[in-house]
């Protein structure tokens, strides 16, 4: 901002390559890059918030399929034993 209280265009983009910096730093710092929306703060800006959701539908699409992969798994295991009856599979089902 300068002297006059008036933003410049420079000025907005010097801010707009700062929080590309930061969030550019922050992704790499992280293992699983499907958590930077978990770890951002939320934007304030109209734009940013829309790609912010953009992220969090992401993370939440990747949850989502991660828990019908593994339901898949536990029932496919869950009737294996039920189809396969011994000591040993009955105590797994409980």
């Amino acid at each position: 901002m300068h002297e006059t209280g008036r933003v410049y265009d420079a000025d907005l983009e010097d801010i707009s390559q700062r929080q590309v910096k930061k969030l550019l730093d922050m992704a790499e710092q992280l293992s699983e890059l499907y958590l930077i929306s978990e770890v951002v703060e939320l934007p304030e800006q109209a734009e940013d918030k829309v790609y912010y959701r953009i992220l969090k539908m992401e993370y939440e699409e990747y949850i989502e399929q991660w828990i019908h992969e593994i339901k898949t798994s536990i029932t496919a295991t869950k009737l294996l034993c039920e189809n396969h009856r011994t000591d040993w599979t009955k105590k797994l089902l409980l």
